[in-house]
């Protein structure tokens, strides 16, 4: 067998540059962003189909650019210039980032911890810098204000948001199914209910807090028994439970559709 010579074909030729370029995220804890996508060392533990979580996409596809190591090498070839100049606001890449669910599994089960969800946000923070976000991403980014809105004409909003028609351009306009029914609100909010509420009997003070998705706190959608779990658990306690009377405006929306100087 006439096999080619040990140094072709290698990752890391001779010719091979790591560019350090400025982000918005940390990868301080790699050496840069460019080393974080080195950090991926080819053995394909992503590639698992009946084991595991990592990685989600690539068990539906089975296509390796759907995979946490494919990714990683065509994000390392783009920052190294090897995909032309365009470095990481290639827009090759986007469809490659496409079905990265960012559930961060790839941190915990890759042997070599790459972060792929942290590499996808920032590719597409750089990626919207340059050529401009949606205006699906627009829209999912301003969730948490439209909830709140919505929720002081629930009647309303419940009509429109659930009627075809409406439904039917929501998925023209922004690619959100048609099928998805979207969640109902509530004119008299969790906020609302909590305020009328005094406890009778306190020994200690807990706060509780509304985790990461507060346009819940203006929906129907069994919110409040998840919340009133906890509650029942401090209260037999008699603990007091502090609850916010004002919520900022939740930042996870606005970091997932990488607007992120806007979710600091």
């Amino acid at each position: 067998m006439e096999a080619p010579p040990i140094t072709e074909n290698l990752r890391f030729g001779a010719d091979y540059k790591t560019r350090e370029i400025a982000t918005t995220f940390d990868f301080s804890d790699f050496g840069g962003i460019s080393r974080a996508a080195e950090q991926c060392s080819g053995v394909g533990a992503c590639r698992k189909k009946l084991t595991g979580t990592m990685c989600p996409s690539y068990m539906a596809t089975r296509d390796e650019a759907d995979s946490t190591r494919g990714r990683a090498n065509a994000l390392r070839l783009a920052i190294s210039g090897q995909l032309g100049a365009d470095g990481l606001t290639d827009r090759e890449l986007l469809p490659l980032f496409d079905l990265c669910l960012e559930c961060k599994a790839c941190k915990s089960e890759c042997p070599t911890g790459v972060d792929m969800a942290r590499l996808k946000s920032e590719f597409l923070h750089q990626y919207q810098r340059r050529y401009g976000s949606s205006l699906r991403s627009r829209l999912l980014a301003d969730v948490e204000r439209i909830a709140r809105l919505a929720s002081r004409f629930a009647t309303l909003a419940n009509w429109v948001a659930g009627n075809v028609l409406v439904r039917f351009m929501n998925e023209k306009a922004f690619g959100i199914d048609r099928r998805r029914l979207p969640p109902r609100f509530a004119r008299e909010t969790f906020l609302d209910w909590w305020s009328k509420y005094q406890p009778s009997q306190q020994n200690w003070w807990a706060s509780l807090c509304s985790g990461s998705r507060p346009s819940s706190w203006y929906s129907t959608v069994s919110y409040t028994s998840s919340v009133l779990k906890p509650y029942d658990f401090l209260s037999a306690s008699f603990a007091f439970v502090f609850i916010p009377s004002t919520l900022p405006l939740e930042s996870s929306p606005l970091a997932a559709n990488q607007f992120n100087s806007s979710s600091r």
